[in-house]
């Protein structure tokens, strides 16, 4: 008959003291993210700003001021929400749950394209048992 392994002292963090690559790059990736959601909603407001302007350059006159009115705020709605969202993560605890979001946010990071190569990356490293640690996970 084997005896369990000693438990710790109440209070102690088995987690790692100090905050792991994986968490800071994926901060890094965090910024990024909302930098281009940012982008994305600037791009918004200057297409529904110009809706005529752009309309007017179509010499088929396919394309309707009120379409590109509602592109716009189509973009300018997801570039804020998301943002929002980005932002939000900064601030989520340190719990297993926590860690499945932040790793589907870096795999979502992937569809983007631009941050491609930096989304790989972190998920790489977040992957890592000690990443998985400083979560719980």
């Amino acid at each position: 008959m084997t005896t369990p392994p000693p438990q710790p002292p109440i209070g102690y963090d088995l987690r790692p003291p100090e905050m792991p690559k994986a968490w800071k790059l994926y901060r890094v990736l965090l910024v990024v993210l909302v930098l281009m959601q940012g982008a994305i909603f600037a791009m918004g407001m200057w297409v529904r700003n110009n809706a005529q302007w752009i309309a007017d350059q179509d010499p088929d006159r396919q394309t309707s001021v009120s379409m590109l009115v509602s592109y716009g705020n189509t973009l300018i709605w997801s570039g804020v929400i998301f943002a929002l969202l980005n932002i939000a993560l900064f601030f989520l605890p340190r719990k297993p749950w926590a860690y499945g979001i932040h790793l589907t946010n870096a795999i979502a990071g992937i569809a983007m394209c631009c941050p491609a190569p930096l989304a790989i990356w972190v998920l790489v490293l977040m992957c890592k048992p000690e990443a998985k640690r400083w979560y719980d996970a």
